[in-house]
C-alpha cells in the first residue's frame, strides 16, 4: 500500500495545537548555529520551494502515524491469517490422523476377535467331536442291543406288522448296508450309476445361499435338488432325466406316503436351472424343489439347574396320568438323537432310527431337550408329559462343520414316511425352515393318513416371515409362552399359530446326565403333541376320526389367552391335559 493511498483512505489527522507552529520557530530561531531546516522529503534542491513550517510538521505527523498504524494493520492481519490458517490446517491433519488410526485400530480389533471367535468355535467343535466319539464307541453296543430287542418286541405285535411290514426286512437292510459300508445316499440310478465319492459323507456337501421367488434367503445344499414322483411312472421319469443330462444320485420308494423320491446331482451347481428343467421335464411329478436346511427351534440356554426336584411344567396345565401305559397312543419325534443313558430314560420306551449318512455326527443335544419334555421321569428332576407313552423317534441332525445342527428335506420326508407306517397317532416336529414342495407333499399325505402333527412355530421373531412345517394347513403350529402365559418374545407370530404351551425357561434334560433351563417353540410342540396323546387316549378317538373332529375335542382343553378368540400371538389358546378353569380377565 502506497503511503498516498493510505493517507487518502485515512479517516481523519490528529489536529496539531495552534501554539504549536510557534514554538517550534522559536526553537528553530533561537538556536545557536541553526541553519535552514529542510523537510524530510524535499533534497536539497527543493529547498528554495520549502513549505511552511506548520506544514512541515503535520506533513510528518502524519506519515509517521500512517506508518505505524499500517504497520499494525498489517500485523494484525498476518497473525490472524496465520492463526486461522494454522487453525484449518491442523483441524484436517489432526482428522485425517485420527481416522487413520480409528480405522486401523478397529480393523486390528475386529482381527482379533474374528480369529479369537474361529478358534473358540474350532475347539468347541472338536470337543464336541471327540465327546460324541467317546460316546459312541462307550454306548454303541449298548444302543445296538437295546434297538434289537426293542425291534423284536414291536415285531411280534400284528398291527404294526400290518402297518410296518415286517421289521426283518428293516434288519435286513441294516445288516446288507453294514456289510456293503454304503448308506442310503449312495441310492442306484435307473442307469445305474452311483456317485460313491458323494455319497461318503454328507458333511462334505457344499451349502449355499439363494433367493426364493420372493426375495427371502434360503440355505440349500449346492449341488442337489429333489423330484418325488409316482412310483408306477418312475422308471419313464428317471430315463427322461437322463435323456437331459440329469444324473439321479440316490432313489427310494415311500411305501407308506406313497411315490419315490430321487434325489438329482447337479454338478455344476446351477440348480435353479435343474429344476425349472425338471419341472417342464417331468409334468406328472409330485414335487420338485430344493435339498433345503433346517434348523432345530431352539433359541437359548437360560441356566444350568441343580438336581432338585422341578416343577416345569406347571402342576396347573398337568395332572397325573389315569389311564395305563399300554393305552397311550404312541408319539413319533422328529429331532436330533438322545442320550439313551440319561437317568431321565431309563424307564423310558424308546425306538430310535437314524436317518443320517454314514460317517457323519449325529447331534444329540437339541433331541435329549425335546424327548425329556415329553416322557422325562420326574424322579430324574425334569417333569414330563406322558412318561408311559411309547416314543419313535427319527434322528434326523448332524453337525455341520461351521454350520452347527442341520438337516435336509430329502431326510424330513424320509422320517415322516417311516413314522407314517408305524402304529403312531402325533408327531411333534421340532424344527423349522424354509418352505420346501416335497416337504409340503409329505405332511400333507401323511395327515390323510390320520397323524396328528405338532411343528414349532419358529424362533425367528414377531416379525419374521412364516416358518416351515409349521404354517402348513396339515399340521399344528405350536408358539411358546412362560407361565404367566405371555408369548415367547423370540417366537413367530401369525395366522398360522393354532395352540401356544409352555416353551419359556422350561427344566430339559441335557446329554451327561443333567439339566437345563430352555426356551425355544421345540419345547412347546413337544409339550402340546404329548398333550394331545394323553387327550385322545382319554377320548378313545378312532383313528378314521378327521381332523377336524380332533380338533374340537382338542379345544375343550385350551384355555384362551387375551385377546379373546383365536389371534396371530397364541393361536386358539395355551393347551391343558385337563379341562382349564377360565382366566380372569386382566
Amino acid at each position: 500500500m502506497s503511503r498516498a493511498a493510505a493517507r487518502s483512505r485515512s479517516p481523519r489527522k490528529r489536529r496539531i495545537p495552534k501554539w504549536g507552529p510557534l514554538l517550534v520557530w522559536a526553537l528553530v530561531l533561537c538556536w545557536p548555529g541553526a541553519g535552514p531546516i529542510l523537510p524530510p522529503w524535499e533534497d536539497d534542491g527543493a529547498a528554495a520551494h520549502a513549505k511552511p513550517p506548520e506544514e512541515r510538521v503535520e506533513d510528518r505527523v502524519d506519515d509517521e502515524v500512517e506508518e505505524e498504524v499500517e504497520d499494525e494493520v498489517e500485523q494484525q492481519v498476518e497473525d490472524r491469517l496465520e492463526n486461522r490458517t494454522e487453525d484449518r490446517v491442523e483441524d484436517r491433519t489432526e482428522s485425517r490422523i485420527e481416522d487413520r488410526v480409528q480405522n486401523r485400530v478397529e480393523e486390528e480389533v475386529e482381527q482379533e476377535v474374528e480369529h479369537d471367535v474361529a478358534d473358540k468355535l474350532e475347539s468347541a467343535v472338536e470337543r464336541e467331536v471327540e465327546d460324541e466319539a467317546a460316546e459312541r464307541a462307550e454306548y454303541g453296543s449298548r444302543d445296538e442291543a437295546e434297538r434289537a430287542g426293542a425291534e423284536d418286541r414291536h415285531g411280534s405285535r400284528a398291527d404294526e406288522d400290518e402297518r410296518n411290514g415286517s421289521d426283518h426286512e428293516d434288519a435286513e437292510q441294516e445288516t446288507d448296508r453294514r456289510k456293503t459300508g454304503r448308506h442310503r445316499r449312495e441310492g442306484t440310478a435307473a442307469t445305474g450309476s452311483v456317485n460313491a465319492e458323494r455319497a461318503r459323507s454328507v458333511q462334505t456337501a457344499v451349502v449355499t445361499r439363494i433367493l426364493d421367488d420372493l426375495g427371502r434367503s434360503e440355505d440349500v445344499i449346492a449341488d442337489e435338488v429333489l423330484v418325488l414322483i409316482p412310483d408306477r411312472q418312475s422308471d419313464a421319469a428317471l430315463r427322461r432325466m437322463a435323456e437331459q443330462g440329469l444324473r439321479p444320485a440316490g432313489s427310494r420308494p415311500l411305501p407308506a406316503l406313497g411315490g419315490r423320491l430321487v434325489r438329482v446331482l447337479v454338478p455344476d451347481g446351477r440348480i435353479t436351472a435343474a429344476r425349472d428343467v425338471l419341472k417342464e421335464t417331468l409334468p406328472e411329478a409330485v414335487a420338485v424343489d430344493y435339498n433345503h436346511l433346517y434348523r432345530p427351534a431352539e433359541n437359548r440356554r437360560t441356566a444350568q439347574m441343580p438336581h432338585a426336584a422341578s416343577d416345569d411344567p406347571p402342576r396347573t396345565l398337568l395332572r397325573p396320568e389315569t389311564s395305563a401305559g399300554s393305552q397311550l397312543p404312541a408319539i413319533g419325534l422328529v429331532d436330533s438323537a438322545l442320550d439313551r443313558t440319561h437317568p431321565c430314560f431309563r424307564q423310558a420306551r424308546i425306538r430310535e432310527r437314524s436317518f443320517l449318512p454314514a460317517g457323519s455326527t449325529p447331534a444329540r443335544r437339541h433331541g435329549t431337550m425335546t424327548a425329556s419334555v415329553i416322557l422325562a421321569d420326574p424322579t430324574c428332576g425334569v417333569r414330563g408329559v406322558s412318561p408311559q407313552s411309547p416314543l419313535y423317534l427319527a434322528s434326523v441332525f448332524m453337525v455341520l462343520p461351521d454350520w452347527g445342527p442341520a438337516t435336509t428335506a430329502e431326510a424330513l420326508v424320509e422320517a415322516l414316511d417311516w413314522l407314517a407306517g408305524l402304529p403312531v397317532r402325533v408327531v411333534v416336529l421340532a424344527l423349522a425352515g424354509p418352505p420346501n414342495a416335497l416337504l409340503e407333499a409329505a405332511v400333507g399325505r401323511a395327515a390323510r393318513k390320520g397323524l396328528l402333527l405338532f411343528a414349532a412355530a419358529g424362533n425367528d421373531g414377531p416379525h419374521a416371515p412364516p416358518r416351515y412345517p409349521a404354517a402348513y394347513p396339515a399340521v399344528f403350529a405350536v408358539t411358546a409362552v412362560d407361565r404367566k402365559g405371555r408369548p415367547y418374545v423370540h417366537a413367530a407370530r401369525g395366522a398360522h399359530v393354532a395352540f401356544a404351551a409352555p416353551g419359556v425357561a422350561v427344566t430339559v434334560a441335557v446329554p451327561g446326565g443333567g439339566r437345563e433351563q430352555a426356551s425355544g417353540t421345540s419345547f412347546a410342540a413337544a409339550f402340546a403333541g404329548a398333550a394331545a396323546a394323553r387327550l385322545l387316549a382319554r377320548s378313545s378317538f378312532p383313528e378314521a376320526a378327521t381332523r377336524q373332529a380332533i380338533l374340537a375335542r382338542l379345544l375343550r382343553y385350551v384355555e384362551d389367552l387375551p385377546p379373546a378368540g383365536r389371534d396371530p400371538l397364541t393361536g386358539y389358546g395355551l393347551i391343558r391335559t385337563h379341562l382349564p378353569q377360565r382366566l380372569v380377565p386382566r
